[in-house]
């Protein structure tokens, strides 16, 4: 809280957050009202202006229309010489039930010590608009408002956007604009390490979702949307509360948003747009980048290296086309372990969890699982080496192993560039590690220090292949949760068939304690999923309770979903509850009738069992 003015505090910044967040602020409600007039105020204190762009908004659905009365917050700070304005956008309401710390208070709260942090470095160039939304939860409601009606828009060249769905990790730059060439560039001018994996940008165009950047988007106006995703079991339930949210991440956040904002504030820009560039992060490193256009180059420079390590390889260990067979075979093996485990464990978790499938992630403590899988496919790597351990071919085997990870990578270069990095890179560094091993005559099968040598040699270019795969794994696991177990469990694959030149040593002379070894800590990590993951009082089981009331027939309803819910609403309302999906539009609920002056009360503590929430 004492840092240096010039810098972002999340000391400072979760102050604001524990009053910003005391109580859910849905559109139209009490405490929306006072965040709006708190959040006015904290802009005057610094120095600010802001405004109230009020409009109505009418959405007409197949149930009928409905109206909302927005407010957005507004405010303008003037450049010394514009080229024209940075937008810094976040919005301020949340859904029912929650308060809503992390989506979207961190947002609010982040630009309110950003806008405190730029005090100290003297006016930017361009232009600085605040816009703090109204109605996001809603449909973008207010961001669409300003897109369309506030005569500011038309000063807009680039978005900032700050978003949370869940309440830890990185602050992860998911989303620019179409030909983000120029902001890539100054990205990485502004952030010396930042989080910006263009597979993210890729995974978020096939979900179903928006966010406030979108209608900016859709204008074609340029940008970058970061949020953090750890801990996504906190979105949108009454568990999003400052209690929950990581300091370091809202630091991350902060000090990414100030860097950017500084950035872009002293820009040129008159023309923020350049070709795709495709990205990858690597830990230690930083972030690589290259134009889209790179891509199907990249990928056959990859088929290319595979010729280049095969030929050594097949040299050395022989012509025969078996131990290509074989190699091939082989990473099939380990994809089938990989995909088949990850299917067979999201059979088996159900069972010991009851939370399955009502969470954001699958499971509370779901990283149990995916540790059990990739010790699980760490286990079928290393029995397949114990299995060619004695072939005197054994690097054709290798070239025949990297083969189809080497054209899944090529296949992904034309396909999906923006997904292809991570896989260009690991696969790369994979070959390069078959190749030094092909060319080196420093044998692994004997000790010695000509093995260490060859060893230290092979494990530099697999620290990067391991460096590619590990962030885009947590990623996806924390983007699309363990759903896509298949899907991880082949990525770990690839990964492994990658790692054999460095896991060569492991397969000699016959050493069955390292793939029992793997299997042994996979199945450890059930059991810990088992014991350790799973609902506690600090992780709940989720319910909801509705009241319907119907007005043409003076009846009334209370109604609950029909899953371990309806213990805790048997609990609380000592109801015998029959399922009923008529009353309530078909859904799968039980509902109670009840005398419409039934007063609901207070339901959020001491009302049940310590172990019922």
């Amino acid at each position: 809280a004492n840092a240096p003015d010039s810098v972002f505090s999340a000391s400072r910044a979760m102050t604001h957050l524990v009053e910003l967040a005391r109580a859910p602020r849905p559109l139209g409600s009490p405490e929306h009202l006072r965040a709006r007039g708190w959040l006015e105020n904290r802009l005057r204190e610094l120095d600010l202006d802001p405004t109230i762009h009020e409009t109505v908004s009418l959405r007409q659905g197949p149930r009928g229309a409905v109206s909302f009365h927005l407010r957005n917050v507004l405010a303008r700070i003037p450049g010394t010489d514009p080229t024209g304005a940075v937008l810094l956008l976040t919005h301020y309401d949340g859904v029912p039930h929650s308060p809503a710390a992390g989506d979207d208070g961190t947002g609010v709260v982040t630009t309110l010590e950003v806008l405190r942090a730029l005090q100290s470095y003297g006016p930017l160039r361009n232009d600085l608009i605040i816009l703090v939304t109204d109605g996001e939860e809603l449909g973008l409601l207010g961001a669409r408002a300003f897109v369309d009606e506030h005569p500011w828009m038309d000063d807009v060249s680039l978005v900032v956007n700050l978003e949370m769905r869940g309440g830890s990790g990185p602050a992860i730059l998911f989303e620019t604009g179409v030909d983000n060439g120029w902001v890539i560039e100054r990205v990485k001018a502004a952030d010396p390490s930042p989080y910006a994996p263009s597979i993210a940008t890729d995974i978020y165009r096939r979900l179903p979702n928006d966010t406030d950047f979108t209608p900016f988007r859709q204008r074609g106006v340029q940008g970058v949307n970061l949020a953090a995703i750890g801990d996504g079991w906190v979105y949108h339930t009454p568990d999003d509360a400052p209690a929950n949210i990581s300091e370091a991440t809202l630091q991350h956040m902060g000090m990414r948003a100030l860097a950017l904002v500084r950035e872009f504030g002293n820009a040129d820009l008159s023309s923020p747009g350049a070709p795709d560039q495709a990205t990858q992060y690597l830990p230690g490193i930083g972030l690589l980048s290259w134009p889209v256009a790179w891509s199907p180059a990249i990928g056959f420079a990859l088929l290319l290296l595979w010729l280049v390590a095969a030929v050594p390889s097949f040299q050395r260990g022989g012509r025969s086309g078996v131990g290509l067979i074989l190699g091939i075979g082989g990473s099939l093996l380990v994809g089938a372990v990989g995909y088949g485990g990850g299917e067979a464990l999201l059979l088996w978790i159900p069972r010991f969890h009851p939370e399955f499938d009502y969470l954001l992630p699958v499971v509370y403590g779901e990283g149990w699982y995916l540790l059990a899988l990739a010790f699980a496919v760490l286990a079928g790597t290393l029995a397949f080496l114990l299995g060619v351990r004695r072939a005197e071919g054994v690097l054709p085997i290798f070239s025949g192993a990297m083969l189809l990870p080497m054209m899944a990578a090529v296949a992904a270069s034309f396909v999906a560039p923006l997904a292809a990095p991570f896989l260009q890179v690991a696969v790369g560094a994979g070959l390069v590690a078959l190749l030094i091993r092909a060319l080196s005559p420093l044998p692994l099968r004997e000790s010695g220090v000509g093995r260490w040598v060859t060893l230290a040699l092979v494990l530099v270019p697999a620290l990067v292949s391991i460096g590619a795969f590990v962030p885009v794994t947590e990623l996806i696991l924390d983007g699309v949760s363990f759903r896509m177990a298949g899907a991880i469990g082949v990525i770990l694959a690839i990964s492994m068939i990658t790692l054999l030149p460095a896991l060569e040593p492991l397969g000699y002379p016959n050493r069955l304690w390292a793939p029992g070894a793997a299997l042994l800590l996979g199945v450890l990590c059930v059991l810990g999923g088992m014991r350790l993951g799973g609902a506690s009082e600090d992780r709940p089981l989720l319910s909801t309770m509705i009241h319907f009331h119907d007005h043409e027939s003076g009846e009334a309803y209370l109604a609950t979903r029909t899953d371990t819910g309806m213990e805790w609403a048997t609990v609380v309302t000592g109801f015998e509850w029959e399922p009923d999906g008529e009353r309530v539009a078909g859904e799968a609920l039980a509902a109670y009738p009840v005398p419409l002056e039934t007063p609901i009360g207070d339901l959020r503590a001491g009302s049940a069992p310590g172990e019922v929430r």
